[in-house]
């Protein structure tokens, strides 16, 4: 079965019209014990993701592995829905050897790329789509945190770093479909270690978001003392009202918190991590930048050392020939 899925895929044959076929015209050979998974009585190499991500995908995904063993292939067509039972079931992928593929007229989005993604094999004749997460209560540290989560797994699974580009920036009211040319070039029909053609096919950065990486770069290394200024000169790079780690504050009140921090870790080594850290900038001259900070700190006076890594968004405003911070927060996704 699974070199005939595969064959019908690499043939560019519409499975799509053969799974609705199936599903329209043999109803009792199609079991929907385990929804929103579907398979065939008669045949459970196959399994069919067709519907939204929801509480008991990951239970039911593992129930049905139990009773009929792992599929080789997994069809996905689905909305998306809730990311960390996503993330779950993508683990097991991964674990397991399953290929996944998008069939033509299907479309797999949001959380559903996550599962499309962790597959042996990817085919994407279908639709792929990805954007931000999303939140009911907009929880700031529960969404870095879920951010965490999400780039932690998908660099398991071979992800190509300029995904998260579209991933990371398109709202979550929006939806970034991939072009057959992004397909191509991601390796997404084919096995996994495909993805290393991306390489030569980066996106380029616009000059001011160039420069937008660069001012984050100096402002590790300013904060850190590397460069020929006081650290605390960082306080001249923020907007006279910032939103602070959730906080409205004024730039004095910003800079009494940067002293404190200074006086409690007076040692610091903070160092952006490129490949992981991503900068997308509007035609409003504003600038996002998305991602991780891997620092030590220490204080001579008191014994005491910290070291580990952050993940972290900053927004800034160009104005005139340089940029202002409006906005920052970070958070702690790993201590040594």
């Amino acid at each position: 079965m699974k070199f005939f899925i595969r064959l019908l895929l690499i043939s560019n044959v519409c499975l799509a019209n053969l799974v609705t076929q199936a599903l329209g015209e043999e109803q009792s050979e199609i079991n929907e014990k385990y929804s929103p998974f579907l398979y065939f009585d008669d045949d459970t190499s196959l399994l069919i993701l067709a519907g939204e991500i929801d509480i008991r995908t990951s239970l039911n995904f593992k129930r049905f592995i139990l009773e009929h063993g792992a599929p080789d292939v997994l069809l996905l067509n689905s909305p998306g829905g809730l990311v960390h039972l996503a993330l779950d079931v993508a683990l097991e992928i991964d674990q397991l050897g399953i290929e996944t593929a998008i069939p033509e007229d299907f479309g797999c989005y949001s959380a559903c790329a996550f599962m499309f993604l962790a597959g042996k094999n990817r085919y994407a004749d279908g639709e792929l789509g990805v954007h931000q997460i999303s939140s009911e209560n907009a929880d700031l540290y529960d969404g870095q945190l879920t951010l965490a989560d999400i780039i932690d797994v998908l660099n398991k699974f071979d992800t190509p770093p300029e995904l998260f580009v579209p991933m990371l920036s398109t709202p979550p009211e929006e939806m970034y479909i991939l072009s057959d040319a992004e397909i191509s070039d991601f390796g997404f029909y084919g096995k996994r270690a495909q993805a290393s053609k991306v390489k030569n096919v980066k996106p380029s950065l616009s000059d001011l978001e160039k420069e937008a990486l660069l001012l984050v770069q100096a402002m590790n290394d300013a904060w850190s003392g590397k460069l020929d200024l006081e650290p605390l000169d960082v306080i001249n790079m923020y907007d006279t009202e910032v939103l602070y780690y959730g906080n409205s504050w004024s730039r004095n009140q910003v800079e009494a918190d940067k002293i404190a921090f200074d006086a409690r870790w007076p040692v610091r080594d903070y160092n952006l991590v490129p490949t992981r850290s991503h900068v997308r900038c509007g035609l409003d001259n504003l600038c996002t930048v998305l991602g991780f900070v891997e620092w030590s700190a220490k204080n001579p006076k008191t014994g005491k050392s910290a070291s580990g890594e952050s993940q972290f968004e900053l927004i800034m405003r160009h104005v005139g020939d340089r940029f202002y911070i409006i906005k920052e927060s970070a958070s702690v996704v790993k201590r040594n």
